[in-house]
């Protein structure tokens, strides 16, 4: 079993003593109990699934993105103005 031996088993079980106290003992080995019940009975009868697997159908092929032409005025002049961090400008053309 894992190789562990009887030593093992009671070093594990000082350890769980030790961080769980004796108190709490009979909650936590019936709270693993109940998991292994739990698994043991799935495992020997699996749910059938709730509904047959339907095949993948494949993706149609996505056009090519056409390029976006920012909304100007009646002048034909950009709306919105591109930033410039004139404050880095400023600073960069400062130094000598």
């Amino acid at each position: 079993m894992f190789g562990l031996g009887p030593v093992e088993l009671i070093l594990i079980l000082v350890i769980v003593v030790m961080l769980f106290g004796v108190g709490k003992m009979p909650e936590l080995f019936g709270a693993v109990g109940k998991g292994v019940r739990e698994f043991r009975k799935n495992a020997e009868d699996p749910a059938p699934p709730a509904q047959p697997v339907q095949p993948v159908q494949t993706a149609q092929p996505v056009p090519p993105a056409q390029p976006v032409q920012p909304p100007t005025n009646s002048n034909n002049t950009p709306l919105v103005q591109p930033f410039l961090p004139t404050f880095l400008l400023q600073s960069f053309y400062s130094i000598g």
